[in-house]
This record gives structure tokens, C-alpha cells and sequence, in this order.
């Protein structure tokens, strides 16, 4: 699921919204994005693309436990459950 979410997160950023992806650039895409030079780069990530922001980072800490409290209510930690 990490590899997939992580493929979407690097398909989207580059070839839809033209974003730089780890300090590349993808090519061709269906928008063009330009971090402003002015901008603080916690919020933007600079040179190194989005991916490198603050917000990036609160985006998928969140997620990141929204599926560990989903993993811990559907008991699906290793050591939830020894029998199975």
C-alpha cells in the first residue's frame, strides 16, 4: 500500500500539477507549478518540490495514523493476536 500511495503522490505532484519531484522534473504535465521565490521554503519546498513542505508532511503524518488506528481496530498488529 506504501509503494502505491507513494507512485500516486510522485505521479500526481509531477505529471498532473508539474510540481518538481525530488529536485526533478518529470517533463510534460496538465499544469505548470513554479514555487515563488519569495516563498518560505518549509512551505513550499523550495528546489526539492512540495513534497519537502510542512504541510507534505502534516498531510501524511495524518494519514499515516489514520491507518494505524485502522491496523489497531481491525486487530491486525502481530502481536494482537498469537493463535492466528
Amino acid at each position: 500500500m506504501s509503494i502505491g500511495v507513494h507512485g500516486a503522490w510522485n505521479f500526481t505532484q509531477g505529471y498532473v500539477f508539474g510540481a518538481a519531484v525530488s529536485g526533478g522534473n518529470f517533463g510534460p504535465s496538465l499544469a505548470r507549478s513554479i514555487a515563488h521565490t519569495d516563498a518560505n521554503v518549509w512551505l513550499s519546498g523550495g528546489g526539492f518540490g512540495p513534497e519537502a513542505s510542512l504541510p507534505a508532511l502534516l498531510v501524511c503524518t495524518a494519514v499515516g495514523l489514520v491507518a494505524l488506528w485502522l491496523a489497531k481496530r481491525a486487530g491486525r498488529f502481530g502481536n494482537e493476536n498469537p493463535a492466528a
